[in-house]
């Protein structure tokens, strides 16, 4: 529900779509794009700002923190950290590492829009 949106949400609550897109739009201004910008030390091209938020949306602040992304980016590699996004294409299925072609195909977009910052 809610493009995953799982803060303050309670089994059987519904929403319009309209108010999905205020409840996404919101965590966005208010939690992950701040949340970018505290683990990046220089400001940000727009395009590489919005892969990054829609990264740190789906993978959490702390993990793009933490990220040889944000490692690379914070270097100066901003080719390689668009290029790193693509590590993050599995998910974890009974404690094991599997290729994920959704996330792949995620991740992609993400890198895609990264370079056009470049």
């Amino acid at each position: 529900m809610c493009f995953g949106e799982t803060k303050n949400i309670r089994p059987g609550d519904k929403y319009t779509a309209a108010q999905c897109q205020q409840m996404l739009g919101d965590r966005i201004e208010r939690d992950f794009g701040p949340g970018v910008d505290r683990c990046v030390n220089h400001a940000l091209p727009p395009e590489r700002k919005a892969a990054y938020t829609s990264f740190a949306y789906n993978v959490g602040v702390g993990a793009f923190c933490s990220s040889t992304t944000a490692r690379l980016e914070n270097a100066g590699d901003h080719v390689g950290a668009c290029n790193a996004l693509m590590r993050w294409n599995k998910i974890r299925v009974v404690g094991v590492l599997v290729y994920s072609p959704g996330l792949n195909n995620r991740r992609a977009e993400e890198r895609a829009l990264c370079l056009e910052g470049t």
